[in-house]
């Protein structure tokens, strides 16, 4: 639990972020809205002419070229000796929507970002076409197996997460995916280090 002196300082930050969101409008604890917030700021310094779309619901953000982006975020996790964790996961929910299965496949543009704090330690972009198609084809699979999963699971009256998950090992079998580190281009190798491969 929290000392004093941590809940003090809790409430100052807090107050600093809800008189932000005061005077721009914008919630940004609502739903990490402020790691989508940074991942706008990263994608413009890349040279993705980017802007937020306001709500929860469709595209994160829109540029001339790419009329409906998509954001995902995670917080990293380390393995023992550093290295960034192969298990972290990106998730697009709502799978047992037909309706949101399809707006999954439908995005022009996504930039995943890993979290070590505020700070983005990794990215990967996925915008050129072959990238685009490799990861539908994923995405196709995956929300083949989640269905086939949940109708079982429902039979049984269980519940199932529904989700599906994209981690490491499907971003670099995409052809021509973008990686990024602190801001900079950087190879798959140099990705794939981070990691420890």
């Amino acid at each position: 639990m929290l000392d004093n002196v941590q809940i003090a300082t809790m409430e100052a930050a807090l107050e600093d972020l809800f008189e932000i969101a005061r005077d721009s409008g914008v919630n940004i604890l609502h739903n990490y809205k402020w790691r989508e917030i940074l991942q706008i700021r990263s994608l413009n310094q890349i040279g993705v002419k980017a802007e937020a779309v306001p709500g929860v619901e469709g595209a994160d953000f829109t540029t001339p070229k790419y009329p409906i982006g998509e954001l995902k975020s995670a917080r990293i996790l380390k393995t023992k000796e550093g290295y960034l964790s192969k298990g972290i996961t990106f998730e697009f929910d709502k799978q047992k929507d037909p309706l949101r299965r399809k707006q999954t496949l439908k995005n022009d543009c996504h930039f995943y970002s890993y979290f070590d704090g505020t700070q983005e330690v990794a990215q990967v972009m996925v915008r050129d076409k072959r990238t685009k198609e490799k990861f539908s084809l994923l995405a196709e699979q995956k929300q083949k197996a989640f269905v086939t999963k949940w109708q079982k699971k429902e039979a049984e009256g269980k519940r199932v997460r529904d989700t599906i998950k994209f981690t490491y090992h499907d971003f670099i079998k995409m052809p021509h995916a973008e990686f990024y580190a602190k801001g900079k281009r950087i190879s798959k190798q140099e990705f794939m280090k981070l990691f420890g491969d």
